[in-house]
């Protein structure tokens, strides 16, 4: 059972590590009653957010604690 808050995906689609398909996808199936905000990184791997993606990854945890 998921807590009933917003939730927020940052996957790059150069991760060879973690599988779109199998993992983001797949979570994103699977709660899709949830409030999700889904957000494919071009061109980066693993764990790599771009500039851009990093301050809005950024905004997001800073509105989380608000």
């Amino acid at each position: 059972e998921m807590p009933d808050v917003d939730y927020h995906v940052f996957h790059c689609d150069c991760d060879r590590a973690v599988n779109i398909e199998k993992h983001s996808m797949r979570f994103i199936e699977s709660m899709k009653h949830r409030r999700i905000t889904f957000r494919v990184v071009n061109g980066r791997g693993h764990c790599d957010l771009s500039a851009e993606a990093h301050l809005e990854y950024k905004r997001v945890i800073y509105r989380i604690f608000e």
